[in-house]
């Protein structure tokens, strides 16, 4: 079996997540981003890493999974279930 492409595409107009594997979407959310005091980053990022479960230090509060995309430590997370 081929190395399966995967992608994430976060749509600010929605508010939605899509997450695709070979061009073919295998999960679509409902998602918040930021506001005008701490808007979202636009652009193509890589996954640098990926923590479960993982605890805010910055917000004191534990999240599920958090997907780092910069070096300085912003990330998409899911909250605790």
């Amino acid at each position: 079996m081929g190395k399966v492409n995967k992608l994430i595409k976060v749509s600010l107009a929605s508010q939605t997540v899509e997450a695709y594997e070979d061009r073919f979407v295998k999960y679509k959310f409902d998602c918040v981003t930021g506001d005008g005091d701490h808007p979202t980053d636009k652009g193509v990022f890589k996954i640098l890493r990926k923590q479960h479960p993982y605890r805010s230090r910055t917000y004191n509060v534990q999240m599920d999974y958090a997907l780092f995309f910069t070096s300085d430590g912003l990330c998409c997370t899911t909250p605790r279930t």
